[in-house]
Formats: structure tokens, C-alpha cells, sequence
């Protein structure tokens, strides 16, 4: 999924912002790829937690990070983000 993410978007590195990581492992790689900063953003501070200690032991703290944060409003200036991914958009727009 990551791959065909990437190159349907035509973006070839810069920042992205990754929504409801998950797991964050598809984040991980691509932080790992070293195209990208990767800021991932989840509404469960608990999840939350856990990414920021998977980052730390992968090495890649600097390249990749994740805030709990809401997900109506993002926290980027205009044209600061190159790549938003996000699993299930709609999904997300309508959460609380």
C-alpha cells in the first residue's frame, strides 16, 4: 500500500502528515525511505505512546514523530505539507 500511495501521488519527498497512523509501521518505512518527514497525528494518546516508543526504538526519532492531537483542524501553516495520508478520510472528518 505504501509504495502505491507514493507514486499515485506523483510527491517525491518532503513533509508528510500521516493521520490515525495505526500501528505506524507503514509510517515507519516511510520515514525510513529517507524522502520524507513524517509527522503522524492520533487521536489516542494511548496509541500515541506507544508510536513514540516504537520511533524511538526503530531509530528514527528526528525523521518521524507523532502528537496525539483533534483532527479537524491540522496544525500546518498554507503549503507546509507535500503528503497527507490518511486510511479512511471520510471516516475521520466525521469523527468528534
Amino acid at each position: 500500500m505504501l509504495e502505491d500511495v507514493v507514486q499515485l501521488s506523483g510527491i517525491t519527498g518532503g513533509l508528510c502528515a500521516w493521520l490515525e497512523p495505526g500501528n505506524g509501521l507503514d509510517m515507519l518505512a516511510l520515514a525510513r525511505g529517507g524522502r520524507f518527514l513524517v509527522h503522524g497525528i492520533a487521536s489516542d494518546a494511548k496509541e500515541t505512546m506507544t508510536l513514540c516508543q516504537r520511533l524511538a526504538g526503530a531509530g528514527l526519532s528526528g525523521f518521524a514523530s507523532v502528537e496525539a492531537l483533534p483532527l479537524k483542524t491540522l496544525p500546518y501553516a498554507d503549503n507546509l505539507v507535500n503528503l497527507i495520508v490518511a486510511e479512511d478520510l471520510p471516516a475521520l472528518m466525521e469523527s468528534p
